[in-house]
């Protein structure tokens, strides 16, 4: 029986065959041999927990090697025959890893759970979020999932809480630039953009500059999704589209609660550039991200937005 296990039930390899052998729950000693049916309910429950064992271990592998890396985000992607996963690092994507296509839904089962998601659900996406300890690194993770022709895609965005707190100088701004920057957030009113394409480093930027303007003489207040870390002294508010708790909703509500600077996770609408921007003209220091490539892009976003050029040159000040 312990042969026929071997040979129909043959687990994909990381790294190495020591992997099976440093867990004790994964060696084929362990399986009872009075089994003699392969298709018995004590069969098909042990092999299930084997594949779902080893799976642990290769997600455990999988994040190592990325945070290691010092990596943004993992994709775990299905093709017709392979399984690729690809790490970000430093806003570009490498592949580290492919596995065999069989073994991708025990991978995916136990990503999901950990991630608070529903198992049962492959037609639709789902978001989730889970908290790992890797060597003594405490990591945040978001996980998010979309259905394609050949299975679900899954993306994991990692948010090391060691690294997200950066000093200006740690990010490779030269000091005339930070010099820029000081003079930019020690005003009392106008817009300040952090742009960049995904993976660039936008919401660390944003996170240092929120750090060197913490103190009790200011009302800081942020709007995020989510929340990626959470500073103390600073209001920070989480979206929720679920309840109708959007960037616009909540930019209107943090209006009302006399802030003295706002913090917006991402500018992504028509509707919360304009209150940003009315914000950033009553006197408060506004400061966002947005998605694009280069810094001068931005104002052809917002202008695409239908905002005022004169309004757009009056408020943004970097």
């Amino acid at each position: 029986m312990n042969n026929i296990i071997l040979e129909k039930h043959t687990l994909p390899v990381l790294k190495s065959e020591k992997l099976l052998k440093r867990n004790k729950l994964l060696t084929i000693q362990n399986i009872n041999k009075d089994f003699e049916l392969e298709n018995s309910k004590e069969y098909k429950s042990i092999t299930s927990n084997l594949h779902e064992d080893y799976a642990r271990i290769q997600f455990k592998e999988i994040l190592t090697e990325a945070i290691h890396k010092g990596a943004s985000d993992i994709h775990i992607e299905p093709f017709e025959d392979e399984i690729v996963i690809r790490i970000r690092v430093d806003g570009q994507l490498s592949k580290i890893l492919t596995i065999a296509t069989e073994s991708y839904s025990f991978l995916l089962t136990v990503i999901k759970l950990d991630s608070g998601m529903n198992i049962a659900e492959k037609r639709l996406p789902q978001d989730g979020r889970m908290e790992k300890k890797i060597d003594d690194i405490i990591v945040d993770i978001r996980s998010s999932t979309i259905p394609t022709i050949y299975g679900e895609k899954m993306v994991l965005r990692i948010l090391n809480r060691q690294s997200l707190i950066k000093e200006k100088s740690e990010l490779g701004f030269s000091k005339p630039a930070i010099e820029k920057i000081e003079n930019i957030i020690n005003k009392k009113s106008g817009i300040l953009l952090v742009t960049g394409s995904t993976g660039s480093g936008k919401t660390t930027t944003v996170y240092s500059i929120l750090n060197d303007l913490l103190n009790s003489k200011k009302n800081i207040m942020t709007i995020e999704d989510p929340v990626e870390y959470k500073i103390k002294g600073i209001n920070q508010i989480q979206v929720n589209d679920k309840i109708g708790l959007t960037f616009d909703v909540g930019l209107r509500s943090i209006l009302r609660q006399d802030p003295d600077i706002i913090m917006i996770g991402e500018i992504r609408d028509v509707e919360t550039a304009k209150i940003a921007i009315r914000a950033a003209s009553t006197g408060h220091l506004v400061i966002s991200t947005m998605h694009t490539n280069n810094a001068i892009s931005s104002i052809n976003r917002l202008m695409e937005m239908k905002l005022p050029p004169y309004l757009i040159s009056s408020t943004l000040i970097g």
